[in-house]
Parts: structure tokens; sequence; C-alpha cells
């Protein structure tokens, strides 16, 4: 599971994700990879886009199959979720397996009736901070806001893998959400679109404490039991018979060595990776902190460093 994290480019970081990414992991029965990529208005897109990639071309330079690897996210890495498999697309190779894309934002142009008509009900979002967050993100001039490059509402999703779209009733993307779903039903994607009723923007940051959220992560993980489990269980007892500790050495080895282009600025392991250790209630991604070519973000002890996933659940 390849897992982007909210904040529309410009804030938030792993550590704001690691619960929630945990907590679908476990409920998959699968391993979470979370990527810190970099951050707007310093770096503006494709750059979130292409540590993305990065962080995809990763797992299968260690040996993970595509149709292994499932792309999640919510807000803006909802959008990066179905962004990514584009590209392999577009270059004729095999695409992952499967989407989950929480309260995506895939229509820059802000003209959904959603945008201003639940403003009153959205509490963390507005029309003034989506502007914001646009004027971060895409800065080429020579770029329109309904490029399909960058507003998937119109962009061509044919072939795309299953992909489930989550949505908050009362957010302002809501109709965004919508939109998706409804476009990759015309492309004749497997979808599924889920409204959470009276919920809000990237609803899943109450994991452990929302039991509606509690049970669309439930029913979030066993779809990606369905269309990953089998495979990725097998792939994941192979990987344990070789040894689930070299998991670890192989993620701190890459942090030292610093090989990748600055971006990549996490590797996360499931707790499943080290069967010797109990695992947490929740269960979520241990991190590897690999400062990218920017002033670190905050984040428990010094950077870089090895912190336990038990910390998360302490929080």
């Amino acid at each position: 599971m390849l897992h982007f994290h909210f904040g529309g480019s410009v804030a938030a970081s792993i550590h704001s994700d690691r619960k929630a990414a945990g907590r679908v992991a476990k409920a998959g029965g699968i391993r979470s990879l979370v990527v810190d990529f970099r951050p707007a208005p310093e770096h503006p897109y494709p750059a979130q886009l292409d540590d993305a990639e990065t962080a995809y071309r990763r797992l299968l330079s260690q040996g993970y199959e595509p149709k292994n690897i499932g792309c999640t996210g919510h807000s803006i890495g909802g959008t990066l979720a179905v962004m990514l498999p584009l590209r392999p697309r577009a270059k004729g190779e095999e695409l992952p397996g499967a989407i989950v894309s929480v309260s995506p934002w895939t229509d820059l142009t802000l003209t959904h009736p959603a945008v201003d008509g639940n403003e009153k009900n959205d509490r963390m979002l507005s029309r003034s901070s989506l502007e914001r967050f646009r004027a971060a993100w895409q800065q080429d001039p020579a770029v329109d806001f309904a490029d399909p490059a960058i507003s998937l509402a119109r962009a061509d999703l044919t072939g795309l893998p299953p992909t489930t779209v989550h949505y908050g009733a009362y957010e302002i993307l809501a109709d965004d959400g919508i939109t998706l779903g409804r476009r990759l039903a015309e492309h004749g994607v497997t979808s599924e679109v889920h409204e959470m009723p009276e919920g809000q923007h990237s609803f899943i940051l109450g994991a452990g404490r929302v039991p509606e959220t509690n049970r669309a992560i439930q029913q979030t993980g066993q779809w990606l039991r369905h269309h990953l489990g089998a495979r990725a269980a097998r792939r994941e007892g192979a990987m344990e018979r070789r040894g689930a500790g070299d998991l670890r050495g192989q993620a701190t080895g890459y942090r030292q060595a610093r090989q990748e282009p600055a971006g990549l600025a996490v590797a996360g392991l499931a707790a499943r990776a080290r069967p010797q250790r109990a695992a947490p209630r929740s269960a979520p991604p241990e991190a590897i902190w690999h400062p990218p070519d920017r002033s670190p973000r905050p984040c428990p002890g010094s950077a870089p460093s090895i912190w336990p996933a038990a910390q998360q659940e302490q929080q």
C-alpha cells in the first residue's frame, strides 16, 4: 500500500497520516509505505507526482509486482493516488493493482456547486484555502486549471485499476469525489463511490476515534484485501520466509546511502514486518525519516531516526 498524505501540497506530512494509514493497512492485512513528498510552493507541481513515482519505482526495484501495490491517499494525496498510475499507463507499463482515493481534489477550476454550497459545513476547507493551495501547487502560467494533467475530472481514466472513492457529504470537495466516480464509470473502470453522511473533508483522520470512520476503514481494508490480499499474502509469506528482519536493514541502508532523488522522504513498514514483536493496537507503519532537500518538518526525535510505531499510539 503506497500512501500519500493530505495538506493541499503545502501542509501536513507523513506523521499526520501514520495512524490513518496504519489502520487501513491493518484492515487490509498489508504493508504500508507512506511518502513524504516535497511541499509547495517551494516545489510546485509536478514535484509531488515525481516523488510519488519515485516511491512507486522504489517498490518495484525491491521486487514488488505492480499488481500487488495499491495506491491510497486522501485530499491531495487522494489525487496523487489516481494520478500516479497514469504515468506507467502512458509508458505502456503494468499498472498498480488498486486505488483508494479519499476526499480527492479533482477539479482545480473550483466550479463545482459544493465548493460554495458546503462551505458552512466544511470545518477544514474553504474556497479561499483552496485558492491558496492552488496558487502554491500550480505555478506555471501556461497551464490552465482545467488542464486534464492536473484536473482529473477532465482526464482520460481509461485502463485504471479497480478504484474506490470516498468523500464526506459535508465537505466542499464532495462534488469532486462524485465527479471522479462518474468519470471512472464512463471510462469503464471497475469502481465504487462511497459517501460518508455528514462527513468532513479527509474524515479518515478520525481513525480510532470516530465509529463511522472506523467502519469506512474496515470497508476499505476489505476492498483492498479483495483486490490485493491473496497476492499480497503470498508475497508477504515469501518475504517472511526469507527473513522479515532484513526489510528494516534494507530501508535503513537506503536512508543512509541517500541514493534516491530528494523528495522520497519516508519508507514505512507495517508492524507485521516484525512478527517477533507484538503489534500496537492500530498497527501504524513504522517510519524512517530521510531529510529531503529542504528543512525537515518537525518529527519525533532527531532526524534521521528510526522510531517505534508504538509511539504513535501514545500521541
